[in-house]
């Protein structure tokens, strides 16, 4: 069985959110943008707690919790003990699917535990609607009544039909409805099912970040180490055999026992007498009343979870009463633990069992109190623990990222909704998709931070480029550098990546801009993700500057160079490679086409760039200025004079281009010192230049 999804309205922010789960869900957001409700939401929806109007979102409509639970089979329902009630809550599955719903009144009213169903769309067709039909009705009474409200059964009921038969003969017209004729909709669980299906659901283990004793939305402390005890002793239970026998043995004792349908009475005298004695005094004033004490069965699990954990610091108390600290590395210990008991086999040495405990571990931001290497091993801990049960925790850590484990992110933000409170929303990244995961892998190692917890990324092309426009940044944008915007700067190695980052970054709906030197124009412009609009006037731009630096008489050696290695080289194999694919398939005209160009792109590149540089051409100037203010409108940066160094003053120096840009830092220690710069034909001054590209940041002009 498989919590799947998970579907809120109405609950705090949670306005209209609903999210699939997976094995191992990481929520990240900005504080107070409701990743602990969606937690709260999972505990609310076992307990059925009551709430506070300050809980809803719009106090005059309902709060609906809806968890769909996929794959479940003959051996989870075996959890539920009554056969009747098993029998019932099997036919509520659909295609081994279970849609439960827990429903809050309005006003903080009471709630509900229901179930989706497809049922017909005629309200006198529904089945808590033909309950009140027969309600109370005898049998003559009872067919008039019937045929009146649903004359399509008039023909299958006899004359004087029972209850059961006026449902019988409605469910079998209900099943022979087309499927337009139903519709999905929360239908009250059968009378009992609500505590029954209980069993079904894994047990919460509910780890706050910091815990409110006001809240009773969160499970005590004690409980919660009991249960994480429990967890442990479950994966040696088979080691309790003598013991189980020994509570067993205590039952009998305690109360009669039925084996093989006979009762059996093997009573302490005293139990019996405590019996016999009561019953005496009660008859005393009814004569026909007899009484019978039971005794439930002693289970060893119950015993288990009751565990507790004192701690010795000084003096010694229950772990609850300890600093959050102390309390963070024992929960860390017993779930490193856990891992260490899993690898070492005892865990799968109780896989046999009938019925195994189902856990759902909440846990928010884990990473708290702990050093980052221990928040590496509670990660690979949790990883663990995820094999055999599901787990969502909340973090701030980039520590808690990773595309082997984690299998689902879920990034969190408000947006405003109609004029109403910001309401929470998502965007979400599933590492079930082999190219999403290969992504991930490649690039979060040293940008997870900036994908998971900003809102807007400026991508540079290397390391230089990054201490420069991070310092500019400073200069121009002060207001930036606060962490409540959200705004940073991220390398990604060369041009040519631009592309893949933005994809990227794209996933977690993180605002991209984009800054590049101006060969970008000449060379690797497609990987700046430009516009169709963009791509014609850039087109139009290398029209004329082949026309005016005489392209086409390229050096021979030209195309010798782009063969010696490099990318150049892998250009060239590419296009070889679309050319013998054209041969045979001439379907395949576009790819050799792309391939070409791209060839010939950094055959061309360099002599382009030089036009683009020296030339005074009237043309040139203007289609390069339409273009660069063309592509600032799509958050695409190309700095007008050339490569960032062109914008250092004179006194810079350094034996590499980082530290020429670590240089540049302290001789640029105002704005006015790019003032200095001498001006360039066609080009705004650098302070113009910077200043119009930094206003675009952190600005709804999207």
């Amino acid at each position: 069985m498989k919590l799947s999804h998970i579907a809120i309205s109405n609950y705090r922010s949670l306005r209209d959110f609903s999210v699939r789960l997976d094995r191992f869900v990481c929520i990240v957001g900005k504080n107070n943008s409701g990743k602990s409700s969606i937690l709260q939401c999972l505990t609310l929806f076992a307990s059925g707690r009551k709430l506070a109007v300050t809980d809803y979102y719009d106090a005059t409509l309902p709060i609906r919790i809806e968890l769909s639970l996929t794959d479940v089979d003959a051996a989870d329902l075996a959890a539920i003990t009554d056969d009747e009630h098993r029998r019932r809550i099997a036919s509520l599955l659909d295609g081994g699917t279970l849609r439960l719903v827990r429903r809050y009144d309005a006003n903080a009213g009471k709630s509900s535990m229901q179930v989706v169903q497809r049922v017909p769309r005629e309200e006198r067709l529904r089945p808590r609607n033909v309950d009140e039909l027969v309600k109370g009705k005898s049998r003559g009474e009872l067919r008039a009544a019937a045929v009146e409200r649903i004359p399509e059964v008039d023909s299958v009921l006899a004359t004087a039909p029972t209850q059961a038969d006026v449902k019988t003969a409605v469910e079998a017209y209900v099943a022979a409805l087309t499927p337009d004729q139903l519709e999905e909709s929360d239908q009250p669980l059968p009378t009992g099912l609500d505590k029954s299906i209980t069993p079904l659901l894994p047990e919460v283990i509910y780890i706050p970040a910091v815990k409110d004793v006001t809240d009773e939305i969160k499970t005590t402390e004690s409980a919660t180490f009991g249960k994480l005890l429990g967890i442990l002793f479950d994966a040696i239970e088979h080691e309790f055999g003598d013991i189980e026998e020994q509570l067993q043995g205590l039952q009998r004792k305690l109360s009669r026992v039925t084996e093989d349908g006979r009762v059996i009475d093997a009573r302490l005298p005293k139990v019996k007498l405590i019996e016999e004695t009561i019953e005496r005094f009660i008859q005393e004033n009814f004569t026909d009343v007899t009484l019978q004490i039971s005794v439930p069965a002693p289970e060893l699990r119950t015993v288990l979870n009751s565990a507790e954990i004192t701690a010795n610091d000084g003096y010694t108390g229950p772990i609850a009463s300890k600093g959050d600290g102390l309390k963070r590395i024992v929960t860390f210990a017993i779930l490193r633990s856990y891992a260490e008991f899993r690898d070492a086999g005892l865990e799968q040495a109780a896989a046999g069992s009938a019925v195994r405990p189902r856990y759902l571990l909440l846990f928010e931001e884990p990473e708290l109190y702990l050093h980052p290497s221990a928040q590496r091993q509670l990660f690979n801990a949790l990883s663990v623990f995820a094999k055999d049960h599901p787990v969502i925790v909340t973090t701030h850590s980039p520590t808690f990222v990773s595309a082997d484990s984690t299998k689902l992110f879920v990034k969190l933000y408000k947006r405003q909704v109609d004029g109403q409170a910001p309401a929470a929303d998502k965007c979400i990244v599933n590492l079930n998709d082999l190219s999403i995961r290969e992504q991930l892998q490649l690039i979060v190692h040293h940008n997870n931070e900036a994908a998971l917890f900003c809102d807007e990324v400026l991508l540079v092309e290397g390391d230089s480029d990054y201490v420069a426009i991070s310092h500019l940044l400073e200069l121009f944008r002060p207001d930036l550098i606060s962490s409540a915007t959200h705004v940073s700067v991220v390398r990604v190695g060369g041009k040519q990546s631009m592309s893949r980052y933005k994809t990227f970054f794209d996933l977690f709906g993180v605002r991209t801009h984009a800054l590049c030197d101006l060969d970008a124009l000449t060379n690797g412009f497609g990987k700046l993700g430009p516009s169709a609009e963009s791509a014609k006037v850039r087109g139009q731009l290398m029209e004329r500057l082949d026309a005016v630096g005489a392209a086409e008489h390229v050096r021979a050696s030209s195309v010798a160079d782009v063969r010696e290695g490099g990318d150049g080289l892998s250009l060239y194999r590419t296009a070889i490679e679309q050319h013998k694919a054209w041969q045979s398939d001439a379907g395949r005209l576009d790819d050799l086409i792309a391939a070409l160009d791209r060839l010939f792109e950094r055959v061309y590149g360099p002599l382009r760039y030089a036009t683009l540089t020296n030339s005074d051409d009237a043309e040139v100037a203007r289609l390069k200025g339409d273009l660069i203010a063309r592509l600032r409108e799509e958050d695409i940066y190309i700095l007008s004079r050339g490569h960032l160094e062109d914008y250092y003053a004179r006194a810079v120096a350094g034996s590499d281009k980082v530290e020429r840009a670590i240089s540049f830092r302290g001789a640029c220690t105002n704005v006015q010192d790019l003032d200095q710069l001498p001006s360039i034909q066609g080009c705004p001054t650098a302070t113009e230049e910077f200043a119009a590209i930094f206003a675009r940041l952190h600005t709804n002009s999207l």
